[in-house]
């Protein structure tokens, strides 16, 4: 995978994220917040930033590389 498609993929991971994030504060002003969806999305925003960490670890691996 090239570098652009990294950088794509780390940016569609980051719209995720934010996505995931309003979700959990529009679910959090509910009168009956459902803790379950939460929690589900606040795992997702975990794994998606450990994804993101390796995409940074490939690129900056690859930048010292010389590619």
């Amino acid at each position: 995978m090239g570098n652009r498609k990294v950088r794509e993929r780390m940016e569609s991971l980051i719209q995720r994220i934010n996505e995931h994030r309003a979700k959990i504060v529009w679910q959090q002003a509910q009168t009956h917040p459902n803790v379950g969806l939460i929690r589900h999305w606040e795992r997702e925003i975990r794994a998606f930033s450990v994804q993101i960490q390796r995409y940074e670890a490939c690129l900056n691996q690859r930048k010292r590389r010389g590619r």
